[in-house]
């Protein structure tokens, strides 16, 4: 009976722990991907979603390079945090399932201005 019981709370234990998801690991799962900048200048920067909370900024619209960072989506904020530790937290809108709004991620601009992107 007593082993009856422990492997019953043993298999509740890892049932609870795999069902354990926040929402910044959903919308990487959900919305994998990259996104293009469509405004205020199309085309200029996309945004590579990872698994992992993870995802790369390029600014350089005929590169691959970018900036990776580890995300985290809270309300209608986002936080980026870089491999250095360097956090930063701007607004974030989900518009669509294909399209987000989204703080200034372009350290170039000298008119910083929220920016919309598109799948």
């Amino acid at each position: 009976m007593k082993n009856t019981l422990k492997l019953i709370t043993a298999f509740l234990i890892v049932l609870s722990c795999s069902r354990d998801t926040d929402n910044g690991d959903q919308f990487a799962s959900q919305y994998f991907g990259i996104y293009t900048e469509v405004n205020p200048v199309s085309g200029r920067t996309r945004i590579d979603f990872n698994e992992g909370n993870k995802l790369t900024v390029m600014n350089n619209p005929n590169s691959n390079w970018g900036t990776p960072y580890a995300f985290k989506i809270s309300g209608n904020s986002i936080t980026l945090t870089t491999i250095g530790g360097q956090v930063k937290t701007i607004y974030f809108k989900q518009v669509s399932s294909t399209k987000f709004e989204i703080g200034d991620v372009n350290p170039d601009d000298m008119d910083p201005s929220n920016m919309i992107f598109q799948k």
